[in-house]
């Protein structure tokens, strides 16, 4: 385990599975070994027995607040997120209308923030308790994302620039810009500047 702020070792301890990621709250975590979900605490103590979806592949976890949130994949039903729950048990996985893979998986403690490269396009989703809603989706490739405590901010490049774009929370501009799979409006700069900002109007 290791200090959020200065990066420095607190304790080790040892799970009964490797674990390739794990995402945490402020009172327990959550590992991922390929198909199997393992909660523990901060000190290492294992919480209940590990959750094994064998159909899946588990492809991530994201934080909101005590909630987590997974995303899984198999080849017949495509991309699908759930809660995971305090007891160690899932929801019904409702599947991301997307192809590709997921690149992101993102909380601003409100909802989840999941984006989604199918083909040459970034598509992104707002995720609550009850309802997944498209957001905006361009093209662009290896797409991040963060969230400034208002909107969300994307970031890529095309090979030669770098792009920047802050995107609205709020899902009604998301699904109105969300027709075209163009670029947001943006601002170009060079590559040698570091980085570029732009607004969409």
């Amino acid at each position: 385990m290791l200090d959020a702020a200065t990066g420095a070792l607190l304790r080790n301890f040892t799970l009964p599975v490797p674990i390739g990621s794990a995402a945490c709250t402020s009172n327990d975590c959550v590992g991922i070994s390929g198909s199997t979900l393992i909660r523990f605490t901060l000190f290492g103590t294992v919480i209940g027995d590990p959750l094994t979806l064998p159909e899946f592949n588990i492809l991530g976890a994201a934080v909101r607040g005590n909630d987590y949130l997974i995303a899984v994949y198999d080849g017949a039903s495509g991309l699908r997120v759930g809660r995971f729950f305090s007891d160690n048990s899932i929801s019904n996985l409702t599947p991301i209308p997307s192809g590709g893979t997921i690149t992101a998986l993102l909380s601003n403690d409100a909802e989840w923030f999941v984006s989604t490269q199918d083909g040459a396009l970034t598509k992104t989703f707002l995720v609550d308790d009850t309802s997944i809603r498209a957001g905006v989706q361009f093209n662009a490739s290896a797409a991040r994302f963060a969230w400034d405590g208002k909107n969300w901010i994307a970031a890529w490049d095309d090979g030669h620039d770098i792009y920047a774009s802050r995107l609205s929370p709020t899902p009604r501009r998301w699904r109105r810009r969300s027709q075209s799979p163009r670029r947001p409006t943006m601002r170009r700069s060079p590559r040698s500047r570091a980085s570029a900002t732009a607004a969409p109007r």
